[in-house]
């Protein structure tokens, strides 16, 4: 996705296929199918030479006794060389959280920059075992690369930060962890079992749907189907990267 001078990219490492009853407890029979499928992966943002992602993927591995269903990574390399970017020629990695799905690559790209949120390692420093001596502390409203800033936004963890992208006259909302499934726009009292605080993170999410609904305004869910979209009508209207 072109904006200004910006380029947008979801860069896919592998797959997830949930519980839906027990990845959200308060669903009940309103999910009308025992599993949904989502993906795993990273927002790759250019600005002429330079490059970031936003989060890392699960990495090269697979989960497929976890007690949610199943999880797959391993492709996040192969598909940020098939958009003309080498592991070399990243300089950030903004991570929204420290959970396993979005740290996974941060070991295997060693040259980047790591940011992530106080509070977050604070609740789980054993997360950044494998990069301890290159992560820095992302504080609230700080421009990280041009154009793009961290919003604080918890629930899901108690440091969970979101990115906006302003470019081309539109705003990019990388959202993280706040929705899981496009359904969740229907549903923002669904809390996810791993929520941490499950009330902030209703009040977080009804928060960014809010926003995704103004205009010129782009959301990235990194673990739905269709990544980009916009909310029209209450629903996830996809757009085309």
């Amino acid at each position: 996705m072109q904006l200004g001078k910006h380029r947008l990219s979801y860069v896919y490492d592998g797959r997830a296929q949930i519980n839906a009853r027990a990845w959200f407890p308060e669903a009940g029979h309103d999910w009308p199918e025992e599993y949904f499928h989502g993906s795993v992966g990273a927002l790759l943002i250019e600005h002429g030479d330079s490059a970031m992602l936003i989060d890392a993927g699960l990495g090269p591995v697979e989960h497929t006794d976890w007690k949610y269903g199943v999880l797959t990574g391993g492709e996040l390399l192969t598909s940020l060389n098939a958009l003309g970017r080498e592991p070399e020629e990243l300089e950030l990695i903004a991570l929204t959280h420290l959970h396993l799905d979005h740290i996974g690559w941060v070991p295997g790209i060693p040259l980047s920059r790591v940011l992530v949120s106080k509070k977050d390692v604070e609740a789980h420093p054993e997360k950044v075992a494998g990069f301890e001596h290159r992560y820095e502390y992302v504080a609230e409203g700080e421009q990280v690369f041009p154009g793009v800033k961290a919003v604080s936004s918890a629930g899901h963890t108690p440091g969970h930060v979101s990115y906006v992208i302003t470019a081309g006259g539109h705003r990019v909302i990388a959202f993280g962890d706040i929705m899981h499934a496009p359904i969740q726009i229907a549903h923002p009292e669904w809390a996810t079992a791993p929520d941490m605080d499950p009330a902030a993170a209703v009040a977080t999410r009804r928060a960014l749907i809010e926003e995704l609904s103004k205009p010129d305004t782009i959301g990235f869910g990194v673990h739905f189907t269709e990544p980009f979209g916009r909310v029209v009508d209450g629903e996830w209207a996809p757009i085309a990267q």
